[in-house]
């Protein structure tokens, strides 16, 4: 998502291909990977916010277009595509938590 947002604020491309899931096989990590892999997610969170801050008028209104011809701008594509889906998966990140700390128990609806 970071790499993608990058790239079109960074270049002149106008087209962009939203991938979801991965055919990468599910893998074991361990502390090593898992560290090295919060460390790139955190230097592409900030180069995101750097990008962001400095944006303007003119380059929120640049047109793009995904993979369906579906036009909009990188403002629509920010709260559209970046945002939504960064809230998108922070819900299933909370429901899984609640799930291995035995929430989801106290507030399920009896069906009778």
């Amino acid at each position: 998502m970071d790499k993608l947002f990058i790239e079109l604020v960074s270049s002149s491309h106008k087209k962009f291909h939203w991938k979801f899931g991965s055919e990468e096989p599910h893998i074991e990590v361990g502390i090593g990977i898992y560290v090295l892999m919060l460390e790139k997610l955190q230097k592409l969170q900030n180069k995101s916010c750097q990008i962001i801050e400095k944006l303007n008028k003119n380059r929120l209104n640049r047109q793009l277009t995904n993979e369906s011809g579906e036009d909009m701008t990188l403002y629509w594509f920010l709260l559209r595509k970046v945002l939504e889906h960064e809230i998108y998966h922070r819900g299933q990140i909370a429901a899984y938590l609640k799930v291995l700390k035995g929430e989801s128990d106290r507030h399920s609806l009896q069906v009778n």
